[in-house]
Parts: structure tokens; sequence; C-alpha cells
């Protein structure tokens, strides 16, 4: 990033952490905890360690939360996260400079999409590959948000579900070959038990292709709140691809998408 990108992502990032170091001050209780446990990672010590390394800035602290609080206040039309969400999504996914890894090595696949959003990445996948036969998207947050569905594209499947086995795969649909997982691992504190709870319902699955921000990537950029509340910075890496590839005995091979994405591609 150039100096201004630099300045600004310092300027957007750190009025997440005045909450945080105030409730690690005031708070007690699960709450003082937490704190606690996400500012410790922050500052690379301990946790019984942050509130004497904060204890010196409380009225800085103090001053800075209370100022936070009373211009927050004078904003009445703040978005929600969830409707900050997508637009993030789309943001993120224009970092994409590579497309090849979208590339499905056969005509008119059927991809499903578990935690698809917007779905930032179906203009990829259309643009490398001769034709979609289905696109399948599925997220828990169609239940309240509309999907962004173009309605002449009649490829496109919407299903209000967190998991594929949540709702009942027709007939027409049970040719599911490829599984598309963007930013999404992360989010799970078991892995291997989303893979055995889904895998059974996609007997006809050949492709698991996994896109993820880059383990190396600060969290100061874009996703940063979304990432550390959802695995606390432990991002998917090498490690967790080798895993999921070992548990579905597919073979591994590890692309970049740019500088800040790769697209791990395991063929079952």
């Amino acid at each position: 990033m150039n100096r201004r990108d630099d300045i600004m992502v310092h300027l957007l990032t750190q009025y997440r952490a005045i909450p945080t170091m105030y409730r690690a001050l005031t708070g007690n209780g699960p709450v003082f905890f937490k704190a606690a446990k996400e500012l410790a990672s922050v500052f690379q010590i301990k946790p019984e360690e942050v509130e004497p390394f904060l204890e010196p800035y409380r009225e800085q602290i103090i001053y800075a939360m209370q100022d936070f609080r009373h211009y927050v206040n004078l904003i009445g039309d703040i978005p929600t996260f969830e409707e900050a969400y997508w637009p993030a999504m789309d943001e993120e996914s224009k970092l994409v400079k590579n497309s090849a890894p979208f590339k499905i090595p056969w005509e008119n696949p059927v991809i499903l999409d578990i935690g698809a959003g917007s779905m930032p990445y179906l203009k990829l996948f259309q643009e490398v590959n001769l034709g979609i036969g289905c696109y399948i998207a599925v997220d828990k947050r169609y239940e309240t948000h509309k999907p962004p569905v173009n309605s002449t594209d009649t490829t496109v499947v919407t299903i209000a579900s967190d998991y594929a086995p949540m709702f009942p795969i027709s007939k027409e649909n049970t040719i599911i070959n490829v599984l598309f997982l963007a930013n999404f691992l992360h989010c799970l504190e078991d892995i291997d038990a989303f893979f055995d709870l889904v895998l059974p319902s996609l007997p006809s699955l050949k492709i698991i292709k996994i896109l993820e921000i880059k383990p190396d990537w600060n969290l100061d950029f874009l996703f940063d709140y979304h990432m550390y509340e959802h695995c606390k910075g432990q991002r998917f890496n090498l490690k967790s691809a080798i895993d999921v590839a070992e548990l579905t005995n597919g073979t591994l091979a590890v692309q970049s998408l740019g500088d800040f994405h790769n697209m791990y591609t395991i063929e079952l």
C-alpha cells in the first residue's frame, strides 16, 4: 500500500480498540475477560498483564471512550454490521488479481457457494469458465437480506441456511461437483466437523475451492473486525488446507490470487 493507504488504514481501524480497552479497565466477569483476551493478542502479552499495561493510560482511555460515545450518539443512521458486511465483501473481491484459479476443468460446473453473501466471486467463475451449469448460493443472511441476484440469471439459486445439509438437495441439484468456500472456514471452530456434516450430502463432489485471506496479511484491513471476531486472528493457512486435503483424501494445490488472497484447490 502507498502512504495514503497506510494513513487511512490506521485511522479506520484504531477506533476499534477504544471500547475494548475501556472494557478491560472498567468491566468485570465475562466482559472483562473477553476484552483482556482480545488485547493480549494485540499487545502480545498475557491476559492477566493487560489491565496493569493499560492502567497508566486510564484517564486518556476513559476520555477517548466518552468522546467516542458522544460522536456516535450524534450520528443517527449508522449502518449495522450486517448492513455493512456485503459491501465490504464486494470491495475485498476487487483485490483478486488472478482469476485463473477459478477455472473448473469441465464445462457447465454446478457450484455450491456456502457463505456466499453478495456473491462477489460469481463473476470470476463466469469470466474463466465456459458457462456455469448452476450456482447455488447459501447464506443465513438471506433470511433477512434480499440476495443480490440478477433476475435474468437463471443459473443462480439462493438458499437461506447455514450449511448445505440444512436444506433438502433436490434431484436436479445432486450433481453438485464444486464446493466453494470464500473466507468461511476461518469462522469455524471445528473444520473437520463441518466437512463431516457437509460431504455426505455431496456425493458428486469433485473439487473443493477454498479462498482465504493470506495468513501473513495484517488484520488492519477491510475484514479485520470480522476476522478477529470469528477467529481471533488465527487464519486459515497451508497447514489448515493440508488437514482438509487429508480429511477428504484429496490432492492439494495452492495458488495466489494477488497480494491478499490464496486459493486452495482440493481435487477429490
